[in-house]
């Protein structure tokens, strides 16, 4: 999440399905853009227009057969497009996660489940 959070605080917009998946990454603290990749209002290749503003985009669909296949529709027509449409971290996610959730709106209360089980990280130290 932190290099999620990293590219939100960059400006670097994130694409996911819905409205559910922009609450829950609200709910982890993400600030940055977020785009709707199934928005009422546009249709793919609007939206697509409208996303070409940006140099470089995180792509985070469900990862579902459906989420899969926007996923790279996404990453091929926005590369043409000249942006950079960043899946790594989509992949990342998706080994992490495995078959435990299907979509981005399940991962707060995945990372709440699985935060207890890990050992408590070390703070660092401030500057002095």
């Amino acid at each position: 999440m932190e290099t999620i959070a990293a590219c939100s605080k960059r400006g670097v917009p994130l694409i996911v399905e819905g409205p559910n998946d922009v609450r829950a990454l609200r709910k982890l603290g993400i600030a940055g853009p977020v785009f709707c990749a199934k928005s009422r209002r546009l249709g793919l290749v609007d939206f697509l227009d409208s996303v070409a503003a940006h140099s470089e985009v995180l792509i985070l669909t469900d990862f579902d057969k459906e989420g899969r296949a926007l996923a790279w529709r996404l990453r091929r027509d926005l590369s043409q497009m000249r942006v950079k449409a960043n899946v790594e971290i989509w992949k990342q996610l998706k080994a992490l996660v495995r078959s435990e959730i299907v979509g981005i709106e399940n991962l707060a209360g995945y990372l709440e489940r699985h935060a207890a089980a890990l050992p408590e990280r070390p703070k660092r130290p401030g500057p002095s």
